[in-house]
């Protein structure tokens, strides 16, 4: 299951605000490389990925469910997106 939400920002900035939304609900995280970020809440695990949509510099923010509940997974993606400036 995926998540997926477009943004104009540069990708650096893009997993800044990851970083900051997932921080800011006290969930475990882990960068993994530029743009991918891991996080932990519980039984659920998330992969974060930013990924170039097109050469206009259009970017897009997508969040996969790893393993655990779909509707956690959902509620989860909804407060993080809630919280992010993308």
């Amino acid at each position: 299951m995926q998540v997926t939400c477009g943004s104009e920002r540069h990708p650096r900035r893009i997993v800044q605000e990851v970083l900051r939304a997932l921080s800011s609900h006290r969930l475990d995280f882990r960068q993994v490389s530029n743009f991918t970020v891991r996080c932990q809440d519980g039984g659920l695990r998330i992969q974060f990925d930013v990924l170039q949509v097109d050469r206009g510099g259009r970017y897009m923010l997508r969040m996969s469910r790893v393993t655990g509940d779909a509707w956690q997974f959902k509620d989860l993606c909804a407060r993080l997106i809630g919280t992010m400036e993308l």
